[in-house]
């Protein structure tokens, strides 16, 4: 008797693992593969990896979200970048440790930059990484090479060149269309020219934020610079645009959002805001957009639209559309 209850225990206790090494096998099995970033190396957090998950997702929709061209191709071996070297090759045991020390030696650089530095910097956006922390990284360069008092046409080339080159991670590109906005007002006449077209060729870039980076830059500029910016322009380009199903949703927001904010109320533009808001475009946001907008734009006779969308359409249209309804009867007084 006692031999069999101890013949039971064994069994149970051989039974019992058998199950946990079933349970862990059937885990791994399961578990997702940690995404990794344009450098190959794995993400250090589960947000980091959703993040990445989603990058990926919205790389597939978008064929202009390509990685950035190979280091190899810009960064030049055995270079000596003086001062940035630091920044080509940093110090740290861990990926955080090297970025900190980047970082450092971009904020410590001092301005007027010399053009040795403004070379090296241009490299480094075109060569180095473009994971998470790698774009911030690109953004603090772009800030610094912004802290010049005067436009250097060299960066405006730089800037314009990169901001057409669609072999470059989509992201990027947005970077150097915004910076190109804020060294507009630096720049002389023939660079402000410049700027001018590379946002306007932007808005043609829809598969990502660039053309909607671009009609926002123009928009601001155009308030700032009336007699400078040729708004009949900017109309023109925007009745395509906000009609252009195919577009990058954010960039196709951003379009919606610049034709209020410029108070563009030609009837083609219009009319186009209209079919966003009086139909379903088939993104909510984009649709509240467009009927804000047609508070800023339209006329009384939107009024009885906005009322159906009251009557007929989900309540998350409400807020907006009566605040819609309430500034086109205000204008009436």
């Amino acid at each position: 008797m006692k031999n069999n209850k101890l013949l039971i225990i064994k069994l149970f206790g051989v039974i019992l693992v058998a199950v946990m090494i079933i349970a862990i096998a059937q885990f791994y099995s399961n578990k997702k593969p940690v995404k990794t970033t344009g450098n190959s190396r794995p993400l250090a957090t589960k947000k980091e990896a959703k993040k990445s998950r989603i990058a990926s997702q919205n790389n597939s929709q978008n064929n202009n979200f390509k990685k950035a061209k190979s280091t190899s191709n810009f960064i030049k071996k055995n270079f000596d970048y003086g001062e940035l070297n630091g920044l080509f090759k940093p110090e740290g045991k861990t990926k955080y440790q090297k970025y900190r020390h980047q970082l450092e030696i971009v904020k410590n650089l001092k301005t007027p930059l010399i053009m040795a530095n403004i070379q090296g910097l241009h490299d480094y956006v075109y060569g180095g990484s473009n994971d998470r922390l790698g774009l911030h990284l690109k953004d603090e360069i772009f800030i610094k090479l912004e802290s010049d008092r005067k436009a250097n046409k060299s960066h405006i080339d730089f800037l314009s060149q990169l901001s057409a080159d669609k072999s470059v991670d989509g992201d990027l590109r947005g970077y150097a269309v915004q910076h190109l906005r804020s060294e507009y007002s630096k720049a002389d006449a023939q660079l402000r020219k410049q700027i001018q077209e590379t946002l306007f060729d932007s808005l043609k870039d829809t598969q990502c934020d660039v053309s909607g980076t671009a009609i926002l830059a123009l928009s601001d500029l155009s308030k700032m610079y009336p007699k400078e910016i040729d708004k009949e322009r900017i109309n023109t380009e925007l009745v395509s645009l906000v009609e252009d199903e195919s577009m990058h949703i954010p960039s196709r927001i951003a379009m919606v959002q610049s034709v209020g904010s410029m108070k563009n109320d030609s009837e083609s533009v219009t009319n186009a805001i209209r079919d966003l808001a009086f139909n379903d475009p088939g993104d909510m946001v984009l649709r509240l957009t467009a009927i804000a907008t047609i508070g800023e734009i339209g006329t009384k006779d939107d009024i009885q639209g906005l009322e159906n969308i009251l009557k007929n359409d989900h309540q998350l249209y409400k807020v907006a559309t009566q605040n819609a309804i309430q500034k086109l009867k205000n204008k009436q007084k």
